[in-house]
C-alpha cells in the first residue's frame, strides 16, 4: 500500500489517521510515520469492522490543506474525532478518517536551496555575487587601475545587473520556500492517487465481506483549501466514466451518488477551497461540476478577508493561471454573499448576483465568460457559508477584523493589514474556521448528518448564524 493507516483511542477520540509513505524529497527514503502519542497500528480490515457493524454507518474523510506539516495535521484531526465524538447530535454510526497527504512546513525547503538549485541559478548567485563584490571594491579598484576612472558609469552597472541577478534568483528562493508549488504538485501526484486507493481497496474488503446491496456505506468529505482540490478531482476519478451512472445528469437520480460496489455519496463540505472560482462557470467546471452533482448536499465555507487565498494564491497562480486580465483568478474560498443582513436566505431568495468573488459577482463572471446564467449553473449545487464576518463569543473577529455589528472593510489597506496579522500569528485568517468551536461544529456537522438536522440540533442555522455573523445562503 503507498498509505500507512493509524487508529486513535477510543477512550479519549475516534477516528482514524491515513498518511501517505512519500517522503517530502523524492530522493529521501519512504516515511515510517511512527504512532503518535494517542494512536496505534492499525489496517484497513479494521476500519471496514467499525463500518459493517453501523447500522448507518457514514465514513467521514477529511482532507487538510497547504502548509500543514505531519504535527499539525495531526493535532488538527484529532481536535475533529474528539468533537465529533463528544457530539450528541452526531450518530455514533459516524465514522471519522483524516487524511495526510505529504504536505509540509512554509520555510521547510530552505536548507535544501543551494543543493537542489539548477546550474544556471547557481551561476545566476554566483555571478550576481561577484559583480556585488566589484562594485563594493570599484573605489579601490581605481587606485590599482587607474582606466577605471574612465568608465565612471561602469560601477552603476555592476549594481544594477547585480540586483537583476540576485532579485531573479530570490524570487526562485521565495517560490521555493512558500512551499505552495510543491505542496500543489504532492497534492496533484500523490495526495489524489493515494485517496483514491484507500477508497477503492476498503471498498474492495467491504464488498467481498458483503456483496449484497442492502448495506450501502455514506461516504462524506471535509475539504480544506488544497485538499477541496484533492477531494473533488478524487471523486472524479472513482466516477466510472463508461457507467450509465456516471453519465447521468439527472441529479436525483439514486445512481449517480454511487460510488464503487459498497459507498454512495452523502455531504461534501469545502472550506476556504484553493480553487479558481472560475470551476463554478459550467463551460470550465469539469472536475468540480462532475464532482459537485454526485453527492446530496454540498456547502462552501468561505472569507473575503482570506489572505492566504486572496494575496499569497492569487499571486503564486499568476505564473500558471491561464487568464489575459487580472479580474479572474480569485479562489473560491474567498467568495463574499451580498447581502447586508447575516443569518439565513433561501434559495429561491438568491441568485448569482448575491455572490461576489473579488470586485465582481459570480453573475458578471458568467457573463464575461460567455456562460448563461440559468437553473442547471454550477453555483447553485453549493450552500454557501460567508464567515468573513463572523465573530467569537466576545464579540471579536473569528477569521478577519470585524467584531459585533462591525463588518470587515474590504478596503485595500484592511486585507494589508490582515495579511500582517496572518503572517504574525494573531488571526488565523484560512484555517480559523477550524480553532473556534461553534464554527468548527457547524462544519462537522453538515458532513455527518446534513443540514435539515444539524438545523434541528443548533438550534436553528438561521439563528445561530445571525449570532455569530454569517451569511449563509441555502442550497
Amino acid at each position: 500500500m503507498s498509505f500507512t493507516i493509524l487508529e486513535f483511542d477510543a477512550k479519549k477520540t475516534s477516528g482514524f489517521l491515513i498518511e501517505s509513505i512519500v517522503p517530502d524529497n523524492v530522493e529521501a527514503e519512504d516515511q515510517k510515520n511512527e504512532p503518535v502519542l494517542g494512536t496505534k497500528r492499525s489496517d484497513l480490515n479494521r476500519i471496514a469492522d467499525v463500518l459493517t457493524q453501523a447500522s448507518s454507518p457514514n465514513l467521514v474523510i477529511s482532507v487538510h490543506g497547504f502548509n500543514s506539516p505531519r504535527t499539525a495535521a495531526v493535532r488538527r484531526f484529532a481536535k475533529q474525532f474528539t468533537s465529533v465524538k463528544d457530539d450528541p447530535a452526531i450518530s455514533s454510526d459516524t465514522v471519522c478518517v483524516g487524511f495526510r497527504w505529504p504536505s509540509e512546513a512554509m520555510g521547510a525547503p530552505w536548507k535544501t536551496f543551494w543543493s537542489a538549485a539548477p546550474y544556471f541559478l547557481r551561476f545566476m548567485i554566483l555571478l550576481g555575487a561577484l559583480l556585488l563584490l566589484f562594485y563594493t571594491v570599484f573605489p579601490y579598484l581605481s587606485t590599482f587601475l587607474p582606466f577605471l576612472a574612465h568608465y565612471p558609469g561602469l560601477r552603476s552597472s555592476f549594481l544594477v545587473l547585480a540586483a537583476l541577478l540576485l532579485a531573479i534568483a530570490g524570487t526562485f528562493f521565495l517560490l521555493r520556500t512558500v512551499v505552495y508549488f510543491r505542496d500543489g504538485y504532492r497534492a496533484r501526484q500523490y495526495g489524489v492517487p493515494d485517496l483514491v486507493d484507500f477508497i477503492r481497496e476498503l471498498d474492495d474488503i467491504l464488498y467481498q465481506r458483503d456483496k449484497s446491496a442492502n448495506h450501502e456505506i455514506g461516504l462524506s468529505f471535509i475539504g480544506h483549501s488544497m485538499g477541496g482540490y484533492v477531494v473533488t478531482n478524487t471523486v472524479r476519478i472513482l466516477s466510472n466514466v463508461f457507467s450509465q451512472a456516471s453519465l447521468a445528469r439527472d441529479g436525483s437520480d439514486p445512481t449517480i451518488k454511487k460510488i464503487g460496489r459498497k459507498f454512495h455519496l452523502q455531504n461534501l463540505v469545502l472550506v476556504s477551497p484553493d480553487i479558481p472560482a472560475e470551476a463554478l462557470m459550467p463551460r470550465s467546471a469539469n472536475f468540480l461540476q462532475s464532482s459537485l452533482r454526485r453527492f446530496e448536499e454540498a456547502y462552501l465555507f468561505s472569507n473575503e478577508g482570506d489572505e492566504v487565498l486572496r494575496l499569497i494564491s492569487v499571486s503564486a497562480n499568476y505564473f500558471s493561471f491561464p487568464t489575459a486580465q487580472r479580474k479572474f483568478g480569485y479562489r473560491l474560498g474567498n467568495i463574499g454573499s451580498i447581502s447586508s443582513k447575516y443569518g439565513v436566505i433561501a434559495k429561491n431568495n438568491w441568485n448569482l448576483k448575491n455572490l461576489r468573488i473579488g470586485y465582481r459577482t459570480i453573475a458578471d463572471l458568467s457573463t464575461d465568460m460567455y456562460t448563461i446564467d440559468n437553473s442547471e449553473h454550477p453555483a447553485y449545487a453549493f450552500g454557501y457559508f460567508d464567515c468573513t464576518d463572523c465573530i467569537d463569543q466576545n464579540g471579536n473577529g473569528v477569521l478577519s477584523s470585524a467584531s459585533r455589528g462591525v463588518a470587515f472593510s474590504r478596503a485595500w489597506f484592511s486585507h494589508l493589514k490582515l495579511l500582517y496579522l496572518y503572517l504574525f500569528n494573531k488571526t488565523d485568517v484560512h484555517s480559523g474556521y477550524f480553532d473556534y468551536d461553534e464554527l468548527a461544529s457547524i462544519i462537522y456537522r453538515l458532513a455527518s448528518i446534513g443540514y435539515a438536522r444539524t438545523d434541528k440540533a443548533c438550534g436553528g442555522i438561521s439563528q445561530l448564524s445571525e449570532k455569530l455573523q454569517i451569511k449563509v445562503l441555502s442550497q
